[in-house]
């Protein structure tokens, strides 16, 4: 063998990084919280993702409510998350500017890219790895990934935690079905207080006219003494209120929903609104060898019904279980895998996101049975909530 040959060997052998455990690629909130995960459960990790930190204008979930409290308790985390977040303990319910209910809560409010940050922050070391995939060879016993400065990588399981991002899935051939016609559109603003500060600790608004898409707006405090603001639509990315609100702020808010006016009356819109359309849609044909899809990568779930978060984190507390089993034995098939899809904790969760969100959205159809249906529910909420107030508090 020449010289020659023997450096081009070398050369090789140096950009051929050790087997991991687990390669995980993409680094939001599933793909930083399965790292953390599998770390801490003793597994040999690497997280790669092409951003050292999550960008700035990044515009996903931003509060953490209902079963994401507990989940994230299981995964040793909460305690992290409430001491950066501001908590929120109660939502007054309102439409059309009245009063509906009230709801006692423990939810926390923070933006995403601190949740990110946040979850790197607190990644075992070594595991981060900024770079970018240029391929990724699967079998069913070891995986190569290469990443674009020809570093190669071998796991014996590849996560797929790439969000809405789908050029690494089309290149592998997954295929997303779309599984309803009509989008989420989300806007995020932030309003400043007024001198006096904000009435409310967090505030739930319904959509007000029947039949216009709008579901409903949460607002919610931050750390800076801003309220946030998350509006829910089921339109277009095309629909002119989305203009309206990027170009005119407030005063467009208040001509969607009027009944603000009297909660919001001296507040102040900072910046410019951010928008995002999310299309409800899953991989069918996600079992393979050597390679498992969480979060979004595999469902991308409603914004409106909060769920998202809660798939995610589910995803990744089921995923710690079954990787701790697939690695006992040798190989990677897709058999192994398909007990991770076939779960029937993560199977049920993903079907109840799927039927919430079915049903946000049956609400807000301009349809008789509709508005019977939302008539009905807020009538309801009403009744029981005057109720609640008028009945003595029984004695315990």
């Amino acid at each position: 063998m020449g010289h020659d040959s023997i450096e081009v060997q070398n050369d090789a052998m140096a950009a051929e990084t050790d087997a991991v455990d687990v390669l995980i690629v993409g680094a939001g909130f599933a793909g930083s919280l399965a790292a953390i995960a599998l770390g801490r459960a003793g597994h040999k990790v690497m997280l790669v993702d092409i951003h050292a930190a999550s960008p700035r204008t990044l515009f996903r979930a931003e509060k953490l409510s209902g079963d994401q409290v507990d989940l994230l308790e299981k995964l040793g985390m909460l305690d992290v998350f409430k001491a950066a977040s501001v908590r929120i303990p109660e939502f007054i319910n309102t439409r059309g500017g009245h009063v509906i209910d009230r709801s006692k809560v423990e939810e926390y409010g923070l933006l995403y890219p601190d949740m990110i940050d946040l979850l790197r922050a607190h990644m075992p070391a070594g595991v981060f790895k900024q770079g970018r995939i240029a391929d990724i060879e699967l079998s069913g016993d070891r995986q190569r990934v290469v990443l674009t400065d020809g570093e190669t990588i071998r796991a014996r399981l590849v996560v797929l935690a790439t969000g809405q991002g789908e050029a690494l899935c089309r290149k592998l051939g997954f295929q997303r079905r779309q599984l309803h016609p009509q989008d989420t559109i989300c806007v995020g603003f932030s309003l400043r207080p007024p001198a006096a500060g904000f009435r409310f600790p967090g505030l739930i608004a319904y959509g007000e006219r029947f039949g216009d898409g709008v579901d409903y707006l949460t607002l919610f405090p931050l750390d800076d003494g801003t309220m946030r603001g998350n509006l829910f639509m089921f339109s277009d990315i095309r629909d002119p209120r989305l203009d309206d609100l990027r170009g005119r702020g407030l005063p467009a808010l208040l001509d969607i929903q009027p009944g603000l006016r009297r909660w919001l009356d001296g507040c102040e819109w900072i910046g410019k609104a951010a928008v995002l359309g999310v299309e409800l849609s899953r991989n069918d044909d996600a079992v393979r060898d050597g390679v498992v899809l969480i979060g979004d990568a595999f469902r991308i779930s409603c914004p409106s019904v909060g769920t998202g978060l809660s798939c995610a984190l589910s995803d990744v507390v089921q995923l710690r279980e079954h990787v701790s089993d697939w690695l006992k034995t040798p190989g990677m098939e897709a058999a192994k895998i398909n007990s991770f899809y076939t779960d029937a904790i993560k199977a049920a969760r993903d079907a109840d996101a799927h039927r919430m969100a079915i049903k946000r959205r049956f609400m807000c159809r301009a349809a008789p049975l509709s508005y019977l249906y939302v008539a009905a529910h807020f009538t309801w909420r009403i009744l029981r909530h005057w109720l609640r107030r008028a009945l003595p508090t029984p004695q315990t």
